[in-house]
């Protein structure tokens, strides 16, 4: 069974920034000297907090604050990928991770990257510490001892009421609900993954990403990458490590400016993703199932156009290119 989303292509070139799980992400993309620009939005349930919200660009240093319409930009960025952190105090931190294979708008205006309101003590959860916290200055105004002007969420030179209401909303809520709570999940399990696996695949509805899941021992995994792109097209059971105990392997694309597709392998004991070492910048591909250990993979708009095939040499999985 096949899945495309229908999105609206951005006209900047776009890559991703979504919250990914994977630990084994090969890159076989030709690498160049190229330096290139970061740049997007920033957003939380209160408008006057979105300017001072700190950025960070992972390993290269970089550093930023969004102004106050939420915008961060960064130059020079050099290829590579890239974990980019939004912090603020009594806002829940948040990571993203970029490809900066090109230049990335991380997100728009319209769909910023969004923080919730309530976490005061930066432990990355909303919970009985920081009711704690604005408790220190309940029903205090600007110039009382005991106002402190963090705590005063929306900025109104009072800390009552609202303040409390604030947190309530996100309550018991951490970092991890990021990637649960950013759009509706459509369930799009093919038949037989779950009579086999006990799983079940979901892909989100957000007009500018399709980034697809798997819900196993009740656990939301991210799997591949759908942003710009259609996300997961095609999903399989596989057995590679011949443990008995089905995994699953898939095919995902993503990217505006450079439209990719990848192989990917989730390992549902480890819940491990590995991508094979396979990139196709020209087609949307699909799946063809031979056996548990040996697939075959098609361009999905000729079904008899066969474009590589999958299997175990040595006890390794490769990926023999055929066109």
């Amino acid at each position: 069974m096949r899945y495309k989303c229908t999105i609206k292509k951005l006209a900047v070139s776009v890559i991703t920034a979504v919250v990914i799980l994977s630990t084994n992400f090969a890159t076989p993309f030709i690498h160049t000297d190229s330096d290139y620009k970061v740049f997007g939005f920033v957003s939380t349930d209160v408008n006057s907090l979105k300017g001072g919200i700190k950025v960070d660009l992972g390993s290269t240093g970089l550093s930023t604050v969004t102004d106050q319409r939420g915008y961060f930009e960064f130059n020079k960025v050099p290829y590579g990928v890239y974990t980019l952190k939004a912090s603020k105090k009594g806002l829940i931190k948040r990571n993203v991770t970029v490809y900066a294979y090109e230049d990335v708008m991380v997100s728009s205006s319209d769909y910023p990257v969004r923080l919730w309101v309530g976490d005061f003590n930066q432990d990355s959860s909303i919970n009985m510490a920081d009711v704690l916290e604005i408790s220190k200055s309940f029903n205090s105004t600007v110039g009382d001892p005991l106002y402190i002007s963090d705590n005063d969420l929306d900025s109104d030179g009072v800390i009552n009421l609202k303040e409390v209401m604030l947190i309530a909303r996100r309550f018991n809520m951490t970092s991890f609900d990021y990637a649960n709570q950013t759009a509706q999940k459509n369930e799009i399990t093919p038949e037989g993954i779950f009579e086999e696996t006990g799983c079940r695949v979901f892909k989100l509805t957000d007009p500018h990403d399709c980034e697809s899941y798997v819900l196993c021992d009740d656990e939301f995994i991210h799997i591949g990458v759908g942003f710009a792109g259609f996300g997961v097209t095609d999903i399989e059971t596989c057995d590679f490590d011949a443990a008995g105990k089905k995994d699953l392997i898939y095919v995902y694309s993503f990217g505006s400016g450079i439209h990719r597709s990848h192989i990917g392998i989730l390992d549902l004991d480890d819940k491990k993703e590995t991508t094979l070492d396979y990139v196709n910048f020209d087609d949307d591909i699909m799946l063809k199932k031979i056996s548990d250990i040996y697939f075959e993979v098609y361009d999905m708009n000729n079904t008899d156009r066969l474009l590589a095939k999958v299997g175990l040499v040595d006890g390794k999985i490769i990926v023999e290119k055929v066109i």
